[in-house]
């Protein structure tokens, strides 16, 4: 069999894996049946990283805190370069379409969970700060969260509650040597 048709079947073996699991897993759960499906493709998720999670959009419970990363690199020069995650809000609904799981990244990356990451991702802004060509000195990554007030029958919103992000938290604070690092 010539190279070619072992790619082609190859190819479609993994997505006729890979599409049904990521249904599974990515429809709401109505049937038992399906429950069943879920449980038996979550170890498969968990490994490969494809795992989905859970999104509270419109359920009973619905997520009631905003957060954002935002982060300040203070350059070798006395320069400050400042950078911060996407407000959600102010996205289109094509980029949220589009970027939907790089706001799940900046929303898990912040978490205690994933502190093991927090190293390699201030290495990756302090490279985003140091474009300009001048060394960084210090970075700070800052969590901030607000709080979604629940919303009464006969509320009238007056302002966006959601956008003040009033909490903070800064969770990595690293310097950097003026040798290479």
């Amino acid at each position: 069999m010539p190279l070619e048709k072992i790619k082609y079947w190859l190819t479609v073996a993994f997505l006729s894996v890979l599409l049904p699991v990521m249904c599974i897993d990515a429809s709401p759960t109505l049937t038992l049946a399906h429950e069943k499906a879920k449980i038996f493709v979550d170890p498969l998720l968990d490994k490969s990283g494809l795992w989905q999670g859970s999104w509270s959009l419109f359920a009973k419970n619905p997520d009631k805190v905003n957060s954002r990363l935002s982060w300040t690199c203070d350059l070798e020069n006395g320069e400050i370069f400042e950078g911060s995650s996407p407000d959600w809000q102010q996205l289109s609904i094509w980029q949220k379409l589009t970027h939907f799981r790089y706001m799940e990244f900046y929303d898990e990356i912040r978490t205690d969970k994933n502190k093991g990451a927090w190293e390699s991702f201030a290495t990756f802004l302090k490279r985003q700060c140091e474009a300009s060509g001048v060394r960084a000195r210090n970075l700070k990554i800052t969590r901030q969260w607000a709080i979604i007030p629940a919303f009464n029958k006969g509320d009238t919103p007056t302002e966006r509650p959601y956008r003040n992000y009033n909490g903070g938290h800064i969770f990595v604070n690293k310097s950097f040597s003026s040798h290479a690092d």
